[in-house]
């Protein structure tokens, strides 16, 4: 009886030590894929207003080069 008890105790252990190591694995990548969403966010972010700055400047050109014609 006390070598079952040993034996399972000892399995117990394992699977508490399985579950932490699982449980770490699982919080590491979570964090990784949510890191790699924040990242990709910024970095659409940013080519967002990339995209404005240039729209803005090339809206800005088209119409100064409507006001030169309509000068003409």
């Amino acid at each position: 009886m006390d070598t079952i008890c040993k034996r399972d105790q000892v399995a117990r252990q394992h699977y508490i030590v399985q579950h932490l190591h699982l449980s770490n694995a699982m919080t590491y990548t979570q964090s990784e894929a949510m890191m790699r969403r924040y990242r990709a966010q910024s970095r659409l972010a940013l080519e967002r207003l990339i995209c404005d700055e240039v729209c803005d400047a090339a809206a800005t050109h088209a119409v100064a080069e409507r006001t030169k014609e309509f000068r003409l």
